[in-house]
């Protein structure tokens, strides 16, 4: 027993003995750990202090000079490894991601859409669209304030620029198979369709209100005055359009992801400014993936690439320059998003599918032909008034230059072929190698640009909807003094922008949409009480009342299309015509009349945009495999080959007048019918008359019931035809007039005023 005990006391001893040496050594390691901590600081606060200073400093057992940048391993959560990333910025490195990778090919991501059934986007393109200033197209619609007539129009330009990318790629990766001698690359198919992706970031709210009528009246207003400080606001931009603001967008993107286009180095990847992409590894995806080298130049979106993208938006150079940067050897890319010789390109395409599925239940994708059939060849100008090449071809033919490429800086000169076909100086007719057509597609073109016009009859400039149109446009102006949108420069603008100045900021930009009712609705500013008692008429559908039009489709009615319209508003004023609604004498003011002078075409005004297409017969067909220099002449089509098809007039005027006030549509119908027959005979109208209404229908003076004379009447009466086939409007036209006034009961006053006049 007492062995057993001493052979105990011996263990725990030394239990004891060990439990003390390990907490000695924990006590001493613990030590150690806070002089190497201390000692660790001490050297990083040393070495940034000789970092700025300029001096060498020791870094991991490495001297490294505080003017090299340091490198950083990074982890890439798409891959699971590490890659190096060199920083642009001295006090620390940007935290980079590559780009995901994948196949390599367009077709990556689907999506199913209404018009085309299935939409397919690329790694690169993802990355644009799940940004906020994409995101922002969800909340802008289509047509604006048309879903008030067709409820089923709510598409948004979020699923349209989608649509216009699939139409883009699909157009330009068919021009790249069929004539591989043109030299389109697979970047520039991408470039391309990330421009038809992009092309609409800068619409503003309501479809065209915010960039058409709202700053349109703006600007005649002089609403600086009104706003505040001139100083505090800046300046709003002449001739301003949305394409402007869709340039300013893309580079927020690309600010997003850390990069931003470096003009001295066009050549070379996006300049690196923040954390984000790595613009090593911004582009199309190599088929096998290297973690530690960069996509190779020809794979790599560099600065050059994203100017292409914004000139394909634009339709034309940069900053006024005399030729394209991005693509000036590819000129017919630049036709493909927005056509500037004949109009028919993608964007179009997509949105006449689109609308007519929405609106009127068709089919959609009705043109997707020309986006198969399409071919590049030579063609003449279509619009050598306008076109920046052929105002510079003179210049330089006499300098005797030459359609060719240099690698180095991509500048382009003419070709001789352009050269060779100018009889002389003055010849507009020069030769572009353009986008053209198979003759087959004659009729179907056409078609096309007779849908634009039908489009815009029952859709675009409904008559409902623009009463509407024009109510959007008078919340916006009443709440543009009082309303302000947080902007990116809160410094210079403490209190944000104005709803007109909006555009001018991408955050601004980015925070207006077609929300913007909810929120002036819900504001507890009293400087918006006007705006929001609007805007609850508006949530009534109580808009603008339609009350009558007159076609401009004669010569005696184009002198009513050459008067301005605050011109035509002041003489239906200066009349002082009275109507009596229940005991209410009412009258007309110039704030309670909207002129609208409504222009719809075929897509050239007077001219047949057929006339600007180029077209090949189906025996030349095979020469599009011949070189670039050697490819066939497309040329305009004979309107002989399709006379049955071509409208008797490609452009129609309409004068339209809505009320701003319900009361008074029966008052300015009668004063505006009387004012025609005034300004078409060319005389005075009568400065008195009163109108008194007894009920919703009739007209009353006196006993005599009156019956409201409408425009049909006016165009069939003797008066009319007699003005028409007498030039000299003698006495006898008018006591025509007077006849005519007897004829339809209207006022005796008027029918005595002519006969005194004999």
């Amino acid at each position: 027993m007492s062995m057993r005990g001493d052979d105990c006391s011996t263990t725990s001893t030394s239990l004891v003995r060990t439990s003390q040496q390990r907490k000695r050594r924990h006590d001493a390691n613990c030590s150690s750990d806070a002089e190497k901590k201390g000692s660790l600081l001490d050297h990083v606060l040393e070495a940034h202090k000789k970092r700025r200073s300029g001096d060498s400093f020791i870094c991991d057992g490495k001297i490294e000079s505080s003017q090299k940048q340091p490198t950083v391993k990074l982890r890439d959560d798409n891959y699971g490894g590490t890659f190096k990333a060199e920083s642009s910025q001295k006090q620390r490195p940007f935290k980079l991601r590559k780009l995901r990778s994948g196949t390599g090919s367009f077709h990556q991501n689907r999506t199913n859409d209404t018009v085309h059934t299935s939409i397919e986007l690329c790694a690169l393109m993802r990355t644009i669209v799940d940004t906020e200033f994409f995101q922002r197209l969800r909340k802008l619609k289509q047509l604006g304030v048309t879903e008030h007539v067709y409820v089923n129009a709510t598409h948004n330009r979020f699923e349209h620029s989608l649509g216009v990318a699939h139409l883009c790629h699909r157009r330009t990766q068919n021009l790249k198979q069929c004539q591989p001698q043109l030299g389109i690359t697979e970047k520039d198919v991408m470039c391309v369709a990330i421009a038809g992706l992009c092309h609409d970031l800068g619409h503003g709210p309501f479809s065209h209100i915010y960039d058409g009528q709202f700053l349109s009246q703006v600007r005649e207003k002089e609403r600086l005055r009104e706003i505040g400080d001139k100083s505090k606001i800046p300046a709003l931009p002449v001739n301003w359009a949305h394409e402007e603001a869709s340039l300013m967008m893309i580079d927020a993107i690309l600010a997003s992801h850390g990069m931003e286009i470096d003009k001295n180095c066009l050549d070379k990847p996006l300049k690196q400014i923040g954390d984000g992409l790595d613009a090593r590894y911004y582009g199309l995806p190599p088929l096998s993936v290297d973690d530690t080298e960069p996509f190779a130049p020809d794979r790599v979106l560099t600065s050059r690439d994203w100017i292409f993208i914004k000139e394909c938006i634009m339709g034309q150079p940069l900053d006024d320059a005399s030729q394209y940067v991005g693509r000036p050897h590819l000129e017919f890319l630049y036709d493909i998003v927005s056509n500037p010789h004949s109009g028919m390109d993608d964007d179009k395409v997509d949105y006449f599918a689109r609308d007519q599925k929405q609106c009127h239940n068709t089919s959609g994708d009705s043109f997707h032909m020309f986006s198969k059939d399409a071919f590049v060849a030579w063609g003449k100008c279509a619009k050598p008034e306008k076109c920046f090449r052929c105002k510079h071809l003179v210049a330089d033919k006499k300098m005797g230059c030459r359609n060719e490429v240099d690698d180095e800086t991509k500048s382009l000169t003419l070709n001789p072929r352009m050269l060779n076909n100018c009889n002389s100086e003055n010849d507009p007719r020069k030769l572009h190698l353009m986008i053209c057509y198979p003759d087959k597609l004659l009729i179907k073109s056409m078609d096309f640009f007779k849908t634009r016009f039908r489009l815009h009859e029952e859709i675009y400039s409904h008559r409902k909807a623009k009463g509407a149109e024009y109510m959007i446009c008078d919340i916006l102006l009443k709440a543009d003094p009082h309303h302000r949108i947080k902007t990116s420069n809160p410094e210079n603008f403490p209190n944000g922008l104005p709803i007109s100045r909006a555009m001018l900021d991408p955050e601004s930009y980015c925070n207006l949409n077609d929300s913007i009712l909810d929120i002036l609705k819900s504001s507890t500013n009293p400087g918006l009480k006007e705006a929001q008692d609007l805007i609850k008429r508006f949530s009534r559908r109580d808009f603008y009342s339609y009350v009558t039009k007159e076609e401009i489709n004669d010569t005696n009615r184009k002198q009513l299309w050459e008067k301005d319209k605050n011109q035509i508003i002041s003489e239906l004023c200066n009349n002082k015509w009275h109507h009596d609604n229940c005991g209410k004498k009412l009258s007309l003011n110039p704030e309670d009349i909207i002129i609208e002078k409504l222009e719809i075409h075929h897509g050239r005004k007077e001219v047949n945009p057929v006339d600007c297409m180029r077209f090949l017969p189906k025996r030349d067909l095979h020469l599009l495999n011949a070189k670039v220099e050697n490819l066939p002449e497309a040329k305009c089509a004979k309107e002989s080959d399709y006379f049955c098809h071509i409208p008797r007039t490609f452009l129609k005027q309409t004068l339209r007048v809505y009320s701003r006030v319900s009361e008074k549509v029966d008052l300015l119908l009668h004063t505006f019918n009387q004012w025609l027959e005034y300004s078409i005979a060319g005389d005075d109208a009568p400065n008195s008359i009163v109108v008194e209404e007894h009920d919703g229908n009739n007209i009353y003076e006196g006993d005599n019931i009156l019956e409201p004379v409408s425009i049909s009447q006016l165009s069939q009466t003797p008066l009319k035809e007699e003005h028409e086939n007498n030039n000299n409007f003698s006495e006898v036209s008018m006591e025509a007039r007077a006849d005519f006034y007897d004829e339809y009961n209207l006022p005796s006053s008027q029918a005595n005023r002519f006969r005194k006049g004999l």
